[in-house]
């Protein structure tokens, strides 16, 4: 059973520098407490990343995915392709220009473990890592305007 979550935030920064924060993987894990490595393993012509390696300290236990991304202006998405524990791991950034110079960005992310667990606290992790990310997005963007 699949557990969604959405979330949204408005980030005082151009689409292209919140796709660019989003496009650097290298940097994931300064976005999320749980990502411990990320790397680009394949990048489409314009330099965006179409397969991602990421390796996450989580439950006790040191989980590998793999992921493939797609992308256009104003969206990145990615797919689980190989997760150990984790069988569904599909992600939507879509991104909105606001009319002010700013963004807002929503994200849909999806996730089933093997594990077996009550579902609310799956997707009390997914908003836990969500809610984080988001933020340390937000100030990734915003702190490079220039």
């Amino acid at each position: 059973m699949s557990d969604t979550v959405t979330r949204s935030v408005v980030i005082d920064a151009k689409p292209e520098k919140v796709l660019a924060a989003l496009h650097d993987v290298p940097s994931y894990p300064t976005l999320q407490d749980d990502i411990e490595f990320a790397e680009v393993l394949e990048s489409d012509d314009r330099q965006r990343p179409t397969r991602i390696h990421v390796v996450l300290s989580a439950f006790g236990l040191k989980i590998e995915q793999v992921l493939a991304c797609e992308h256009t202006d104003l969206r990145m998405s990615w797919q689980l392709v190989d997760g150990g524990v984790i069988t569904r791991n599909d992600a939507e950034y879509v991104l909105t220009e606001t009319g002010d110079g700013g963004t807002e960005l929503t994200v849909h992310q999806a996730l089933v473990l093997k594990v077996k667990m009550p579902r609310s606290l799956t997707r009390r992790i997914i908003n836990r890592n969500l809610d984080s990310t988001l933020k340390a997005l937000k100030a990734t963007a915003e702190n490079d305007r220039g």
